[in-house]
């Protein structure tokens, strides 16, 4: 009697093994979603059905149009249908994340502004500059200077209305191409202005993951190193109530407030794609989406994948006769203010539909450690470029400049002197303070009778 059990049972799984490796792919992955796809929301690609229709996270009836099923080869490409190197911050170490920035021809000073910001706070930090439409003379200044490293954004690669930079739909796309590549990034705008390096404060607030999320839920879901990427369409468990208070962000991040809500600056046209809860992002604080850190996790993926589907979408990222200008009246929340943020419109609706409809849930510390100017500095040098420590120095006077050099052991410091006259002064009325071993110790300012700087800087200095 035992034996013809054991033979039943034996024959019992060999025939469900047999099923399951003699069906189609696409009703296997229909099983594994707990629920039928509506044939108007799938998509088959490689003999694997998705559902391309975007769902309110927190009422999964509520859908969006479905997008197009040709984007399906762009998801693939970018490494979105899939596991693929995505990171899990529970158990690996972050990615280096790169800065990118973007830039034509006629954010090119712009551009240039943001480098040499860039410099004063890293000098040795290459850069990644994508060129939307630089002219051959920009391109090739921009080659010349050290630790940039120009790239051509592949339009070509794209439907022909990712062209159209007004539209910003090349951001997401190259969010997500960068993702890919490295894991992580900063991308900044042109218009970002470092102040102070508050980059762990930011890393902080999804390294957490590796300690902080360790509630019985937590282990079950997406943030599992065990777990399956959801599907393009597939629910996703990942929401700001399954990670606990202390550590509760995504790994897309965004940075500063807008001064006014989603709802004002959100074209209607975009609802039919994403839908949301009207009410609740009338109240809800907009951010900018010109500065953002962002790593390849599942959760961020989550993101990004319905960010880049939009920016395909020809009527989702730019519905009909919408406009950048705004016509802000007396309320600057619960009225609709006539414009179109695009690619900020649709990162913003993403994050406050998954994350409770609270901007802080998604904004950064960074606090002051950056700012936003839309605007070009004059009178910049190739100094202002360079790739060498700096070291700064402050001093009252006259207008004018100087330079002066100092051969100082085996370390020379070369010095631009802006507003203390136009001759280089006596070294004893400067305070030189920097990175060079040397330079910033008391041995040094003992040498040289010179004390702690606590100005700010108005000068450039380099150490060579």
């Amino acid at each position: 009697m035992f034996n013809t059990t054991l033979l039943l049972a034996l024959c019992t799984i060999f025939f469900i093994l047999y099923l399951l490796n003699s069906s189609s792919p696409t009703k296997l992955t229909q099983s594994l979603t707990g629920e039928n796809l509506d044939s108007n929301c799938s998509c088959a690609y490689k003999n694997v059905v998705y559902d391309f229709c975007y769902h309110l996270p927190r009422d999964w009836a509520i859908k969006g149009k479905r997008f197009s099923c040709e984007f399906s080869s762009y998801l693939d490409e970018l490494g979105m249908l899939s596991k693929t190197k995505v990171v899990d911050m529970t158990s690996e170490e972050m990615p280096k994340p790169p800065f990118v920035t973007a830039m034509s021809e006629n954010h090119y000073l712009e551009g240039l502004t943001l480098i040499a910001n860039f410099r004063s706070l890293w000098p040795r930090q290459e850069v990644i500059v994508y060129d939307l439409g630089l002219t051959s003379k920009s391109k090739k200044e921009l080659q010349k200077k050290c630790l940039v490293k120009v790239r051509s954004f592949p339009f070509e690669a794209y439907p022909h209305y990712v062209n159209d930079l007004t539209q910003y739909r090349w951001k997401p796309l190259l969010i997500a191409m960068m993702l890919k590549e490295f894991g992580a990034l900063w991308y900044m705008d042109t218009s970002v202005r470092w102040k102070s390096d508050r980059r762990d404060i930011v890393y902080s607030e999804i390294t957490c993951r590796n300690k902080a999320w360790k509630t019985s839920f937590a282990s079950q879901i997406i943030l599992s190193s065990a777990a399956k990427i959801p599907k393009v369409g597939e629910k996703s468990f990942f929401s700001a109530t399954t990670v606990t208070p202390k550590c509760r962000k995504p790994a897309f991040l965004l940075h500063f407030y807008s001064g006014h809500s989603i709802f004002a600056v959100t074209h209607p046209g975009m609802y039919s794609y994403i839908p949301t809860d009207i009410d609740k992002i009338k109240a809800t604080q907009n951010l900018d989406a010109n500065f953002a850190f962002v790593v390849r996790t599942a959760d961020a993926l989550e993101i990004l994948k319905w960010y880049v589907l939009c920016a395909l979408e020809e009527d989702c990222m730019a519905p009909y006769r919408a406009k950048l200008s705004c016509n802000f009246k007396n309320d600057r929340y619960i009225s609709y203010a006539g414009c179109h943020r695009y690619d900020q419109s649709a990162i913003n609706l993403l994050l406050a539909n998954a994350y409770g409809y609270n901007a802080t849930n998604y904004m950064s510390n960074i606090g002051h450690g950056a700012t936003i100017q839309r605007t070009a500095a004059d009178g910049l040098t190739e100094l202002d470029f360079s790739c060498k420590e700096r070291i700064e120095k402050k001093k009252s006077g006259t207008t004018g400049t100087g330079q002066t050099d100092i051969a100082l052991g085996k370390v020379k410091v070369s010095i631009v002197l802006t507003g203390f006259g136009a001759k280089p002064q006596e070294k004893e009325n400067y305070t030189y303070v920097g990175k060079c071993p040397y330079l910033s110790s008391e041995k040094f300012r003992r040498d040289h009778s010179l004390h702690a700087s606590t100005h700010s800087r108005i000068g450039v200095h380099s150490c060579v």
